[in-house]
């Protein structure tokens, strides 16, 4: 795997996941090659994984959003258990 090719890669997925909601990892597929980059949803999926992109429930519906977005947050901790497990 070439690196500045991934790394250009990551970006602009970044720049996209930043400029627009995408629902579905097709349309974030789709997008991709239009920015050429077609690669496989396996390889979408770990560079998802790897911005640490999450899918939220949006105004619209679905879209994935990165951690640096405002209304990118945890509603439960991990570690959270709950009240009859106390």
């Amino acid at each position: 795997m070439n690196v500045k090719k991934r790394t250009r890669r990551l970006e602009t997925l970044r720049l996209l996941l930043s400029s627009k909601e995408s629902p579905t990892q097709e349309a974030i597929l789709a997008e991709l090659a239009k920015a050429g980059f077609v690669i496989t949803q396996a390889t979408l999926s770990r560079d998802l994984h790897m911005l640490k992109a999450t899918k939220i429930v949006s105004e619209s519906g679905f879209c994935y959003m990165l951690p640096e977005n405002p209304l990118y947050r945890r509603m439960i901790s991990p570690t959270a258990k709950p009240e009859y497990l106390k």
